[in-house]
């Protein structure tokens, strides 16, 4: 069995899945967490499985193959994505950006610094803005990914409560009938 085929099965038995999901196209900008990527090695193609750095790069979370330096990344087959939900927020002033982030992930006086522009060059302006909007769209997945982790549990749970009351038997108070 060649690398490719062992870290494919690997990667799909580590994930729970069937089939290698379908890839994302060139250009396409869909919305994922978690996705298996075909990376090149030094002339080998492997998977491995990747999470997103908050700005659409997969960021290499587990290798199952060869101990090399990854040259590129081939393609990616998001396991976890987000269709149609429009789940980055929007903001009309700093002060929303600041409530947002604060309120549950990141300290006051980092996102104050990283929002002010007293001394600052372009570039370091835009370099913050940039970590902020990392920051946002970061905030915004692990939500939404809590979120998607929640509605999968309770649609679980409504199945199972469905296919218990279609196997369930009567109860009986433990006595039996009596003969006549």
């Amino acid at each position: 069995m060649d690398s490719k085929t062992s870290t494919l099965g690997e990667c799909l038995s580590a994930t729970g899945l069937r089939a290698l999901p379908e890839p994302l196209k060139d250009g396409e900008k869909k919305i994922w967490i978690e996705a298996i990527v075909l990376v090149s090695k030094g002339g080998l193609e492997e998977y491995c499985l990747a999470t997103n750095n908050g700005l659409g790069i997969p960021s290499i979370s587990r290798d199952f193959g060869a101990c090399r330096a990854i040259s590129r990344i081939i393609s990616v087959h998001p396991i976890e994505q987000f269709d149609g939900k429009n789940i980055i927020p929007t903001f009309k002033d700093d002060n929303a950006i600041l409530t947002y982030l604060t309120k549950n992930a990141y300290p006051v006086a980092v996102i104050e610094n990283l929002l002010k522009t007293d001394g600052k060059t372009e570039q370091e302006i835009k370099t913050d803005r940039e970590i902020i909007n990392k920051y946002v769209v970061d905030l915004a997945m692990r939500n939404a990914k809590a979120n998607l982790s929640e509605e999968k549990r309770v649609k679980w749970i409504r199945e199972f409560a469905e296919n218990s009351k279609a196997t369930k038997t009567p109860k009986t108070n433990g006595r039996r009938k009596a003969k006549v």
